[in-house]
């Protein structure tokens, strides 16, 4: 894995920032149930899936719920949990994928090396994803599950 001192700088500079948009931006309720929460986050991700190049994305972290059941985030999309106990939520979700550039390039990358792995495999394009997901939560850790089928997300011809 090749990381170069400047995403290490960039990732130490950002954790402490979204700690601090976390505390700064808790869950504003409404009375009638509707809660949204605002901030940030970085990642750190191979270009692509098998890749051994890293690159660091930041995302809007915004999430809006409805009591316990409804629920719509830039990660996680729009979902509701129809079985939702202390420590088992499931249901049916819709999602947002940002697609893949052939030059490694995505939506929110600030920095990381480029790759011509994917030369003359076309650009996917952002697609919506139709599924379900489970999540069993363990006190400290939440193992999680997810299916989908996408729509749209062709390479353009």
């Amino acid at each position: 894995m090749k990381i170069n001192p400047i995403t290490i700088a960039i990732l130490l500079w950002l954790m402490p920032l979204k700690a601090t948009a976390q505390e700064m931006l808790e869950p504003k309720s409404t009375p009638d149930g509707w809660a949204v929460s605002i901030g940030a986050g970085a990642i750190l991700s191979p270009n692509y899936f098998g890749d051994d190049a890293y690159s660091v994305s930041v995302v809007p972290s915004v999430r809006v719920t409805h009591g316990e059941r409804l629920f719509a985030s830039v990660q996680e999309g729009v979902g509701y949990n129809l079985v939702n106990t202390k420590t088992f939520r499931a249901g049916p979700r819709a999602s947002l994928n940002f697609g893949r550039d052939e030059d490694g390039s995505g939506a929110f990358r600030i920095a990381g090396d480029r790759t011509d792995d994917l030369r003359g495999l076309g650009d996917i394009d952002t697609s919506f994803s139709l599924g379900g997901f489970a999540e069993l939560d363990f006190g400290n850790v939440t193992a999680s599950t997810n299916i989908g089928q996408a729509i749209g997300g062709l390479v353009p011809v």
